[in-house]
């Protein structure tokens, strides 16, 4: 699986993430459920933000690599 593979999955997973959490918000409007929010859903949501940003650098610098390699393959 490539990084950028991972990011895509990860991405999805951050979507349904969200669209979940705004379906139970519409019935959950109370102090709880903004704790819970900040505390549960806000970490995580940053989190797979830089990780999605990580792999999406680690992916170019892999780009990179291999594109300088294959120049000098030959060598």
């Amino acid at each position: 699986m490539s990084m950028n593979d991972t990011r895509l999955q990860l991405s999805g997973a951050h979507k349904d993430l969200l669209a979940a959490w705004m379906q139970v918000k519409e019935s959950w409007r109370d102090d709880v459920s903004r704790a819970f929010y900040e505390r549960s859903i806000e970490p995580i949501d940053r989190a797979l933000h830089s990780a999605g940003n990580a792999l999406e650098a680690m992916d170019e610098t892999l780009r990179r690599i291999r594109a300088e390699c294959s120049d000098h393959s030959s060598y």
